[in-house]
């Protein structure tokens, strides 16, 4: 671990916790002793900007300057599935239902997308396009909703019903 640490997260348990290194890896080590339960992770090319883990602590996913998202098993470290590489820029956030079924993600390309967290397969009309730089996103606690925060003074925060996607109440100014 010679990489500059980028960001930290506690799994829900808080017996672990996983770190985005600029040298594109990820590890995930254990919160009571500091040694390492896994890692390095690879499979990005470019620094890792945000790592989160499941609800239910087995799966973390990682978004990554060149786009990539990857979803791991938290416990082996091997992948899910192949690379998800749709973002055109560098993922700014990614997070996961409460459910575990859904894993949403923000980046600088101006979209938030939502994906099925079982085959990382894009769902159908979720790619929302926005006039800014999506910062961060956030599932409600009952899953009914997802909201992105934007890099504008303007309209910094949209909201959206999660199941049908349309706006779900004007822009917080």
């Amino acid at each position: 671990m010679d990489s500059r640490v980028l960001l930290l997260a506690f799994s829900p348990d808080g017996s672990r916790f996983a770190i985005g290194f600029e040298d594109s890896t990820v590890h995930v080590v254990y919160s009571h002793n500091g040694t390492v339960a896994l890692g390095p992770l690879e499979g990005h090319t470019k620094e890792v900007n945000f790592v989160a883990f499941s609800l239910d602590g087995l799966l973390l996913v990682s978004g990554s300057d060149n786009g990539t998202i990857l979803v791991q098993d938290a416990q082996t470290g091997s992948c899910r599935y192949d690379v998800i590489k749709r973002h055109e820029s560098t993922v700014t956030s990614v997070s996961f239902s409460r459910n575990g079924k859904y894993i949403l993600s923000g980046s600088r390309d101006q979209t938030m997308r939502m994906w099925d967290s079982g085959n990382g397969s894009l769902m159908p009309n979720s790619i929302k396009h926005h006039p800014h730089k999506v910062l961060c996103t956030a599932f409600s606690p009952d899953d009914k909703h997802i909201a992105c925060g934007l890099l504008s003074n303007e309209c910094p925060i949209v909201v959206y019903d999660a199941s049908t996607t349309p706006c779900h109440w004007p822009s917080i100014q």
